[in-house]
């Protein structure tokens, strides 16, 4: 049974897709605004106003990315922490899983923050999420069937 969370006005709503293709993950490498430190991470961010989650994810994965995707499936709704500009930042994450067949390797990134994209093998995931352990432990959940 899946319970949804109340959105609420102290935690920032948001979209976290896991994008597979075969056996790797589509990832994102961003650069935090104040430490200028890289960091990866799931294609994702927040929620417009009038947009329901899965209009962002799709926004959002095509953004960071340049890629479209197909399969989309809601995972969970999860309450967590994320380090940002120098403070922890409390979400509210709609989780989604997507798949993209047949990708080239040639997109433009639109998002300012992000510095590149790409396919990781499923596994070394665990290894470039070790910065936010909420993300990492439920993205492994989420693929165990896959890894």
């Amino acid at each position: 049974m899946t319970v949804k969370l109340e959105k609420d006005s102290q935690r920032r709503w948001r979209t976290i897709v896991l994008c597979t293709q075969g056996n790797e993950l589509l990832m994102v490498e961003m650069v935090d605004p104040l430490t200028k430190k890289f960091i990866w991470s799931l294609p994702g961010g927040g929620i417009e106003q009038k947009e329901t989650p899965l209009v962002a994810a799709k926004r959002e994965l095509f953004e960071e990315t340049g890629h479209e995707a197909e399969d989309w499936a809601f995972l969970e709704q999860t309450r967590y922490d994320f380090g940002w500009n120098g403070r922890m930042v409390p979400c509210l994450g709609e989780w989604f899983r997507a798949r993209t067949p047949n990708v080239s390797d040639t997109h433009t990134i639109i998002d300012a923050h992000v510095r590149a994209w790409a396919w990781i093998p499923l596994g070394q995931v665990s290894e470039r999420l070790a910065y936010q352990p909420h993300v990492r432990w439920r993205t492994l959940h989420h693929l165990r069937d896959m890894i």
